[in-house]
């Protein structure tokens, strides 16, 4: 039987700033009745594949607080989120609140970073109150620190000729994830099964492996005397890996892995010119949490980001840094989980942080090899 699932689409954006089109100086509104049409009426196979949602069809009116609830619950719905993006934050619920588009573009990343595609416009030009100027930065300083994809458009027309292809990398890309965790799948059969069979020993070796044979095939990756060198925005990091066998609360498997951070300075030799670190790649065979996590690192008052690949872990005054994956069932759950944190890392802006507390690190440990040496 024909499925009656669609992909949903929602468009953000203001819809009265002004837009050339078709020769015309219009609405945005107009132009996103224009993208929902170019959407709905793509029949492939001879079947309606999209839904597109855009708040022109809402009962609600614009400035209201159910409006605004609708609008956030639609983002969280949408299976692609559309952004056209000119800069203004739209209207707020308060003053010194966030603006609506806004809000659904931080929305959409929260729920799900990777079906968010941005058209980027000409910038709208900022009000003269205050109050607006400074909702109008607060969405502008967000936007680049997030630094998404972008596709850039001088007018309507070019949005339109946007569509296809950013729908099409837009499926691909839900593709591509959607069959990464179907191949995951449950972990009671294949090679999640037979990593079960291990024992702890055995199983950490396995995970390690795999965690390792993604870093040295990653681009810029280095191996020096065994040593896996990752390089985060110009800076070489030494990366070093460990598995924790079983679930974390497992006293056991938890003392295998210790906490190594203790011995970097033995590593101080390997720390030259150019180079940071170390960072601690902790790879789970099960779940784990913040709070576990930060007793980890031997203190509640740590940075954690709790993410899908799984926590990462920073002590501010010794610029320790741990990156636990979760879930490492499997070769495929374990490659998955690394490719996570690398994308998680872009996506957020956190690279060039990790790689400046990757250098102060590095400081930190040459002068503790030079006490002990002293000593």
């Amino acid at each position: 039987m024909p499925s009656n699932r669609r992909i949903r689409v929602m468009i953000s954006s203001r819809c009265r700033d002004l837009i050339e089109l078709h020769g015309k100086q219009v609405e945005l509104t107009a132009l996103r009745r224009e993208i929902k049409n170019l959407i709905t009426n793509n029949v492939p196979f001879g079947s309606s594949f999209f839904e597109c949602w855009i708040n022109e069809d809402s009962p609600a009116t614009e400035g209201t607080v159910d409006s605004w609830e609708a609008c956030l619950q639609q983002v969280r719905r949408a299976d692609i989120l559309l952004v056209l993006y000119n800069g203004n934050p739209g209207w707020a619920k308060e003053a010194g609140g966030v603006g609506i588009c806004h809000a659904e573009f931080e929305t959409g990343l929260a729920t799900g970073a990777a079906k968010v595609f941005v058209i980027e416009l000409p910038e709208s030009e900022i009000p003269p109150t205050e109050e607006d100027a400074s909702r109008y930065e607060r969405f502008r300083s967000c936007f680049s620190r997030q630094n998404p994809f972008v596709r850039k458009a001088k007018d309507g027309d070019a949005v339109l000729e946007a569509i296809p292809e950013i729908l099409h990398e837009a499926l691909a890309e839900l593709i591509t994830l959607g069959g990464r965790e179907a191949r995951k799948g449950r972990f009671d059969t294949g090679n999640a099964l037979d990593w079960n069979h291990l024992n702890f020993e055995d199983r950490k070796i396995a995970i390690e492996l795999v965690v390792r044979d993604v870093l040295t095939t990653r681009e810029n990756s280095h191996c020096e005397d065994d040593r896996i060198y990752i390089r985060i925005n110009k800076t070489n990091l030494l990366c070093l890996v460990r598995a924790i066998p079983a679930a974390v609360t497992n006293a056991a498997a938890r003392e295998m892995v210790g906490r190594p951070f203790h011995n970097d300075y033995k590593l101080a030799t390997a720390l030259g010119q150019g180079k940071g670190g170390p960072i601690h790649i902790i790879a789970c065979h099960r779940g784990i949490t913040e709070k576990q996590a930060a007793d980890f690192l031997g203190q509640p008052d740590v940075v954690t980001v709790d993410s899908s690949f799984g926590v990462l872990a920073i002590d501010r005054p010794t610029k320790v840094q741990c990156i636990f994956l979760r879930n490492c069932r499997d070769e495929t759950s374990t490659r998955h989980a690394v490719q996570r944190f690398f994308d998680w890392l872009a996506r957020s802006g956190e690279d060039q942080p990790l790689a400046d507390r990757g250098v102060s690190r590095a400081r930190i440990v040459k002068a503790i090899a030079n006490e002990n040496t002293d000593a």
